[in-house]
């Protein structure tokens, strides 16, 4: 099963659009994959501690 998991250090977003952007990742992979939906997984993981470069700013990350 195909998954994308997004980890992100940043405020989260609302629900609302966690949602959008996890449905549009879901759709795009599925495509990508020429594979139905329904098999398709996606993961959102707020308030990750993260750090990139050294520095604690915002980031994110995203898993295939």
């Amino acid at each position: 099963m195909p998954l994308i998991k997004v980890h992100s250090s940043a405020e989260p977003p609302p629900k609302e659009r966690v949602a959008q952007v996890l449905e549009a990742l879901s759709a795009r992979l599925a495509g990508h994959l020429s594979k139905p939906e329904r098999y398709v997984m996606t993961c959102w993981m707020p308030r990750a501690e993260m750090t990139f470069g050294g520095s604690h700013d915002p980031a994110l990350y995203v898993e295939v």
